[in-house]
């Protein structure tokens, strides 16, 4: 096979003319390489001091990674060997994948990152070295996305555009781009390319794509349309919306456009707000403070028909808004959820059950310990100085039990 591959200077690309492959054939396909084109102030019932969910020493949440570095410590490559993720949280209908290799001059088999939610289902991006036959004995670096394989219903499809990207580091420079539209499926669950480039190509200095041995791959994947996959719905609270809304929350300088009769079935202290004699009632737009925008937004995500899962990042912030403005709603969905999640420190659990006076989870992990050595760990800890001296009883009246 000729090495067809040159250095666009027009398009500030690297050309990369290949045809793709793989377990399916696209419904339509572009080889021709080009730039990346981009995808399409509260009085009463808000005085409540501002609760502490910090306290304690467990560091239990953070922002969720979507870049996978793969570090390949016997050099031999890694399988896949990831579970789907559950939607944790409504889908949109695009998104990316980054695969980190390094060190890239030790691969010699498929890499592949975790599996990412788009669009509710689970894709994977995977990359391997080839040199065979089909490649005729020409060391090609091959690039694939993995969708829904693990599933064995064939009622489900899934068109879609796929944009595969190596990342140049040189100013001025797109990498190694190509792109496809497949129609995924049972039987088409993995599309890509077997020669997306030499290896030649890649490892050419010239073209930025390496640095410190490290090669940054990236698919943008977007969802044209999808049969036997359901979506959340969700709901811009940026602006007016269909759903219906008469009044504006401005949080932190940023607006939120919400409706009465909604949050008042929920709130208590919202429907004081909104319909007794506070001045908000005549309001067209109240200033929350003390509240972070980003939290809130999702508490709203929760109450509306959509109702956003609950889950470890913000199972903790649900909580403490719950319980300002008088939600049950959330908080019972908060200790359903921290009920039912085993990798969340019991201690931890304990204090948010004190401080919530969340009866149920504190039953649940009381009843969890089977031996007085399992009480007796969490009493050395900083968090057990916070818990009630009711919490602390039963804890100890739960190991006279177990002697």
């Amino acid at each position: 096979m000729e090495d067809n591959r040159n250095i666009n200077n027009n398009t500030n690309s690297i050309s990369n003319n290949n045809n793709g492959g793989g377990a399916s054939t696209p419904t339509h396909s572009n080889h021709t390489l080009a730039s990346a084109a981009p995808f399409p102030t509260a009085t009463n019932p808000l005085s409540n001091k501002r609760l502490s969910r910090n306290e304690g020493n467990a560091a239990l949440y953070g922002s969720p990674n979507v870049d996978d570095e793969i570090d390949f410590s016997e050099y031999s490559g890694l399988s896949s060997c990831f579970n789907y993720p559950p939607p944790t949280k409504p889908t949109l209908n695009e998104g990316s994948i980054i695969l980190n290799i390094m060190p890239f001059s030790k691969l010699r088999s498929k890499v592949s990152s975790s599996w990412h939610n788009i669009g509710n289902l689970p894709w994977r991006l995977s990359a391997k070295t080839e040199c065979t036959p089909r490649t005729q004995n020409i060391r090609y670096f091959s690039v694939y996305i993995d969708c829904n394989t693990e599933s064995e219903s064939s009622l489900w499809s899934c068109d879609a555009y796929v944009e595969l990207k190596i990342v140049s580091h040189k100013a001025g420079q797109e990498g190694i781009v190509n792109n496809f539209r497949n129609d995924f499926s049972y039987s088409k669950n993995n599309w890509g390319f077997p020669t997306f480039a030499t290896f030649s190509l890649i490892t050419n200095a010239g073209n930025g794509l390496i640095v410190d041995d490290k090669l940054v791959l990236e698919a943008t994947i977007k969802i044209n349309h999808a049969t036997g996959i359901f979506t959340i719905p969700t709901i811009d609270f940026t602006s007016p919306h269909a759903y219906g809304s008469d009044v504006i929350f401005e949080i932190e300088g940023k607006q939120l456009h919400v409706l009465k009769a909604l949050l008042s079935l929920y709130s208590p202290v919202l429907q004081a707000m909104f319909y007794s004699g506070f001045a908000e009632a005549s309001q067209q737009k109240i200033v929350l403070k003390d509240v972070y925008y980003n939290e809130f937004h999702q508490l709203l995500e929760v109450i509306y028909p959509t109702h956003r899962p609950i889950d470890e990042h913000n199972v903790e912030f649900l909580l403490e808004l719950g319980d300002r403005f008088e939600i049950s709603y959330v908080i019972i969905e908060c200790e359903k959820f921290l009920m039912s999640l085993n990798n969340f420190p019991f201690v931890r659990k304990l204090f948010l059950a004190d401080l919530y006076k969340l009866s149920n989870l504190q039953n649940n992990c009381i009843k969890h310990f089977d031996t007085p050595s399992e009480i007796k760990a969490i009493g050395i800890t900083n968090e057990y100085k916070l818990l009630s001296d009711s919490t602390k009883a039963a804890l100890l009246d739960k190991m006279f039990k177990l002697l």
